[in-house]
C-alpha cells in the first residue's frame, strides 16, 4: 500500500485495496506516509520493506553457458503497454530497440498480457531478424533475477523497458536501468535508474539521449552501492511476525475506523 502507480491503473485499484484493508506493509517510509494521509491509523501501518528483493542474495549470477543459450546479452529489454494510444506505444518500442541496440546484444522479453502487446511484439520481431537479438518469451523469475545479477557484475549491463524490477529488484542488485515512458510515473526511483519521460518518445535529440544512457550505465557500475528506499530483504519475516503478534479479532483491527 502507499506505492504510487500514475502511469498505469494500479492508481485506482491500490489505494482503494489499501482503503478496505486493517493493517497495512509498507515497501518504504514514503509509502507509509501515503496511507496515514489517506486516513489509516498510523498505529495500523508499518514499514517491512519491499517483498520483491526479499531472497536475491540466495542467487548467483548466470554461468557463461547459460547466458550463451540467451545470446550472451548485455541489455535486457522488457516493455509492457502503458495504455497510451498505439502510436506512443509504437514509438516507445522502436525507441527501445535503438537504446538498446547502442548498448549491445540485447534479449528481448515479451510483455505482458495488457491491451496492445502486439505492437511491441511486432517491433521484437523485427529487431530479431535485423539487429544482434534475442527473443524470449519468459524467463523463470530465479532465472531472470541471474541474469540481471550478471549484467550487474559486468562494466557495460543494463536493464532496458518499464518494469517495475527495474525499479526494485535492479536497485538491489545494483543494475543500472533506462525507465522508458509514463507506465512507473510517480514511483520511487533509486539512483540506478535514469528515467526518459514522454517527451523523450518524440525528441530529434536521438544521439544527445543515447550519450546520456552511456554515461548513466557507466557511472551506475563505477559505484560500489546503489542506494535505496526498499528495505534490506527481510520484508516476509517482518511481516510474517507482525501477523504473528496480531490479534485479528481485537476490536482496534477488527472495526476499522478512519483517523480524520
Amino acid at each position: 500500500g502507499g506505492d504510487r502507480a500514475e502511469g498505469i491503473a494500479d492508481e485506482a485499484m491500490r489505494h482503494a485495496i489499501t482503503k478496505l484493508s486493517h493493517l497495512h506493509c509498507a515497501a518504504t517510509d514514503l509509502s507509509a506516509k501515503r496511507i496515514v494521509q489517506m486516513g489509516e491509523r498510523k498505529e495500523h501501518v508499518h514499514v517491512t520493506g519491499s517483498p520483491a528483493i526479499d531472497g536475491l542474495h540466495t542467487i548467483k549470477p548466470m554461468n557463461d553457458s547459460d547466458a550463451h543459450k540467451l545470446g550472451d546479452p548485455h541489455v535486457v529489454m522488457l516493455l509492457h503497454p502503458s495504455g497510451q494510444d498505439k502510436l506512443i506505444e509504437h514509438n516507445a518500442a522502436v525507441l527501445a530497440s535503438c537504446y538498446a541496440t547502442a548498448l549491445g546484444p540485447i534479449l528481448m522479453l515479451a510483455p505482458n498480457s495488457d491491451p496492445d502487446r502486439e505492437i511491441i511484439i511486432k517491433q521484437w520481431s523485427f529487431m530479431e531478424r535485423v539487429n544482434d537479438a534475442t527473443s524470449r518469451s519468459h524467463l523463470p523469475r530465479a532465472q531472470f533475477l541471474a541474469l540481471l545479477k550478471r549484467l550487474a557484475s559486468r562494466d557495460r549491463g543494463a536493464l532496458l523497458g518499464n518494469s517495475s524490477a527495474g525499479l526494485l529488484e535492479c536497485a538491489a542488485i545494483g543494475l543500472p536501468v533506462i525507465d522508458l515512458g509514463p507506465r512507473q510515473a510517480g514511483r520511487e526511483r533509486a539512483e540506478n535508474v535514469l528515467w526518459m519521460s514522454d517527451q523523450t518518445l518524440f525528441s530529434p535529440a536521438f544521439h544527445r539521449s543515447v550519450t546520456k544512457i552511456q554515461r548513466h550505465v557507466a557511472r551506475v557500475h563505477r559505484s560500489a552501492v546503489v542506494n535505496h528506499p526498499f528495505g534490506d530483504g527481510r520484508a516476509g519475516k517482518r511481516i510474517a511476525a507482525l501477523l504473528a503478534r496480531i490479534d485479528p479479532l481485537a476490536t482496534s483491527i477488527r472495526r476499522k475506523r478512519n483517523s480524520y
